[in-house]
Protein backbone atom coordinates (compact mmCIF):
# COMPACT_ATOMS: atom_id res chain seq x y z
CA UNK A 1 0.00 0.00 0.00
CA UNK A 2 1.13 3.49 -0.08
CA UNK A 3 2.02 4.61 2.99
CA UNK A 4 0.33 8.30 2.90
CA UNK A 5 -2.99 6.93 1.34
CA UNK A 6 -2.68 4.27 4.11
CA UNK A 7 -2.01 6.71 6.99
CA UNK A 8 -4.38 9.62 5.53
CA UNK A 9 -6.80 6.51 4.95
CA UNK A 10 -6.58 5.45 8.76
CA UNK A 11 -6.29 9.19 10.05
CA UNK A 12 -9.67 10.07 8.51
CA UNK A 13 -11.15 6.44 9.91
CA UNK A 14 -9.90 7.43 13.72
CA UNK A 15 -11.30 10.66 13.26
CA UNK A 16 -14.00 9.96 12.01
CA UNK A 17 -15.15 6.97 14.48
CA UNK A 18 -14.01 9.41 17.01
CA UNK A 19 -16.41 11.78 16.18
CA UNK A 20 -19.19 9.02 16.82
CA UNK A 21 -18.54 8.71 19.88
CA UNK A 22 -19.11 12.55 21.21
CA UNK A 23 -22.41 13.16 22.77
CA UNK A 24 -23.09 16.80 22.15
CA UNK A 25 -27.19 18.54 20.81
CA UNK A 26 -24.82 18.54 16.99
CA UNK A 27 -24.75 14.46 17.21
CA UNK A 28 -26.75 14.56 13.62
CA UNK A 29 -24.48 17.18 11.81
CA UNK A 30 -21.25 14.77 13.79
CA UNK A 31 -22.53 11.45 12.18
CA UNK A 32 -22.76 13.57 8.89
CA UNK A 33 -19.40 14.27 9.27
CA UNK A 34 -17.90 10.83 10.40
CA UNK A 35 -19.78 9.13 7.49
CA UNK A 36 -18.18 11.52 5.15
CA UNK A 37 -14.52 11.20 6.59
CA UNK A 38 -15.18 7.06 6.58
CA UNK A 39 -16.22 7.14 3.19
CA UNK A 40 -13.17 9.22 2.37
CA UNK A 41 -10.76 6.60 4.43
CA UNK A 42 -12.27 3.47 2.32
CA UNK A 43 -11.42 5.58 -0.85
CA UNK A 44 -7.57 6.17 0.53
CA UNK A 45 -7.45 2.97 1.10
CA UNK A 46 -8.40 1.87 -2.03
CA UNK A 47 -6.32 4.55 -3.16
CA UNK A 48 -3.71 2.96 -1.90
CA UNK A 49 -3.97 -0.53 -2.59
CA UNK A 50 -4.27 0.16 -6.28
CA UNK A 51 -0.84 2.09 -6.04
CA UNK A 52 0.35 -0.71 -4.23
CA UNK A 53 -0.19 -3.17 -6.96
CA UNK A 54 2.35 -1.36 -9.41
CA UNK A 55 5.20 -1.40 -6.57
CA UNK A 56 8.33 -3.30 -6.42
CA UNK A 57 9.50 -6.16 -4.37
CA UNK A 58 11.25 -3.02 -2.72
CA UNK A 59 9.14 -0.26 -2.68
CA UNK A 60 6.55 -2.80 -0.53
CA UNK A 61 9.45 -3.54 1.73
CA UNK A 62 9.72 0.39 2.12
CA UNK A 63 6.40 1.28 2.44
CA UNK A 64 5.35 -1.82 4.79
CA UNK A 65 8.22 -0.24 7.32
CA UNK A 66 6.70 3.19 7.30
CA UNK A 67 3.52 1.92 8.16
CA UNK A 68 4.92 -0.05 10.44
CA UNK A 69 6.58 3.07 12.42
CA UNK A 70 3.34 5.01 12.05
CA UNK A 71 1.25 2.25 13.77
CA UNK A 72 3.86 1.88 16.49
CA UNK A 73 4.02 5.33 17.12
CA UNK A 74 0.76 5.37 17.73
CA UNK A 75 0.00 2.76 19.63
CA UNK A 76 3.18 4.32 22.14
CA UNK A 77 0.93 7.12 22.15
CA UNK A 78 -2.19 5.91 22.70
CA UNK A 79 -0.55 3.73 25.49
CA UNK A 80 1.45 6.88 27.06
CA UNK A 81 -1.83 9.10 26.53
CA UNK A 82 -3.85 6.78 28.61
CA UNK A 83 -1.31 6.79 31.60
CA UNK A 84 -1.37 10.37 31.62
CA UNK A 85 -4.63 10.68 31.49
CA UNK A 86 -5.25 7.68 34.04
CA UNK A 87 -3.13 9.78 36.59
CA UNK A 88 -4.76 12.55 35.96
CA UNK A 89 -8.07 11.40 36.64
CA UNK A 90 -7.29 9.08 39.66
CA UNK A 91 -5.27 12.04 41.15
CA UNK A 92 -8.46 14.62 40.95
CA UNK A 93 -10.70 11.55 42.20
CA UNK A 94 -8.20 10.80 45.05
CA UNK A 95 -6.01 13.63 45.85
CA UNK A 96 -7.32 15.09 48.56
CA UNK A 97 -7.62 12.62 51.55
CA UNK A 98 -7.97 14.88 54.17
CA UNK A 99 -11.00 16.46 53.16
CA UNK A 100 -13.95 15.54 56.07
CA UNK A 101 -15.79 12.33 55.34
CA UNK A 102 -19.37 13.41 53.68
CA UNK A 103 -22.23 11.53 54.72
CA UNK A 104 -25.48 10.42 52.87
CA UNK A 105 -27.75 11.47 56.18
CA UNK A 106 -27.30 7.98 57.36
CA UNK A 107 -25.10 9.13 60.27
CA UNK A 108 -27.34 10.30 63.79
Amino acid sequence: MCPVCWINGLVAFLAGMGLLAVDSPYTPFLVGIAAVLTMYSIWKLWEGYKKWKTFSKEQRSQNWRAIRRFVYGLVVGSVVTSAVWYSVEHEALHGNHHAPVHSHGTDK
